[in-house]
């Protein structure tokens, strides 16, 4: 049993059996921020409605906190599931409480979780929204303002070396590429990458994004070493921690093959082709192999 299913079993004992002084919203809200960390996103949704409603008629002070608490890991969960309206309008109501709760001016933990929400809320509708998959320039805008808001905020009230300071710094540096800035994509990921590796030292799946997303700033800059060196960053982590099979890893291995064949190193290029393409090749001798590796590298640059 794992971490997040352990806390899980424990809340819902908790719930079942609770003390008669214990804060029962309380508990929903931690039962329903484990269901979140395990990915069980509507589990999760379940129980922090369960908590807005004993709190809904709070007027008080620590009842207001708590409910802003509720609305943006409410926003949260709903950022994951891609609901991005709901999730804006949920993080936008829990900002307007702790900002009055902790004051306009204040450097707030809290204030900023909000503004990274609400910026991650603003990116997904840019993507998904009347633009039919091309980016809306005012809403990517709008995602780049609230988190360089909330970065200004983290530095000045977490440590510099924060984890939650080198999240945003990649949403930045994602933001930035979409707004064509590939110089500032690549500053905030390399600031982002830097915290990561130190924060998070067994290279986990965020350190493996993160290095394709660097690898990809660098491949169209031309950068070609680069970006090589980026995306066989990616491709150690991937195969560390996931099936044989993913699909992630294979498309890393085609991209691998893209650089390496641009660079003119047509046999490692077709070695990593075969583990990236999503069918056996046993029966694919070397010429056809070279002729598949052809068409694929012709679409690519077409692109």
């Amino acid at each position: 049993m794992g971490q997040y299913e352990k806390c899980i079993r424990y809340f819902q004992n908790l719930v079942r059996d609770p003390d008669e002084n214990i804060n029962i919203a309380r508990i929903h809200f931690h039962l329903g921020d484990a269901y979140d960390n395990n990915d069980e996103y509507d589990a999760a949704l379940e129980q922090f409605e369960i908590a807005h409603d004993m709190l809904r008629n709070r007027t008080d002070q620590a009842g207001l906190k708590q409910l802003a608490y509720v609305w943006q890991y409410i926003g949260i969960v709903l950022n994951q599931k891609e609901e991005f309206s709901k999730a804006l309008e949920y993080c936008k109501k829990a900002l307007n409480i702790f900002e009055q709760y902790y004051g306009l001016s204040s450097n707030h933990r809290d204030i900023a979780s909000c503004l990274f929400s609400i910026g991650q809320s603003n990116f997904g509708l840019s993507e998904f929204g009347l633009y039919e998959g091309n980016a809306n320039p005012y809403l990517l805008a709008q995602s780049f303002y609230y988190q360089k808001r909330a970065l200004d905020m983290q530095q000045a009230c977490l440590p510099v070396d924060h984890v939650e300071i080198a999240l945003t710094l990649a949403e930045i540096s994602k933001i930035s590429y979409f707004m064509k800035d590939i110089k500032g994509a690549i500053k905030y990921g390399q600031q982002s990458l830097t915290i990561l590796r130190q924060y998070l030292p067994m290279n986990p799946l965020e350190i493996a994004t993160l290095s394709r997303y660097m690898a990809t700033y660098h491949y169209e800059r031309g950068d070609l070493n680069l970006a090589l060196g980026y995306f066989c960053q990616c491709l150690i982590i991937q195969r560390k921690r996931l099936p044989s099979e993913h699909i992630e890893t294979a498309r890393t291995e085609r991209n691998i093959a893209r650089v390496l064949g641009d660079l003119g190193q047509t046999e490692q290029a077709l070695q990593h082709l075969r583990e990236g393409l999503p069918f056996p090749l046993d029966d694919f001798s070397g010429e056809r192999l070279k002729l598949l590796y052809y068409i694929y590298s012709k679409k690519k640059k077409d692109k």
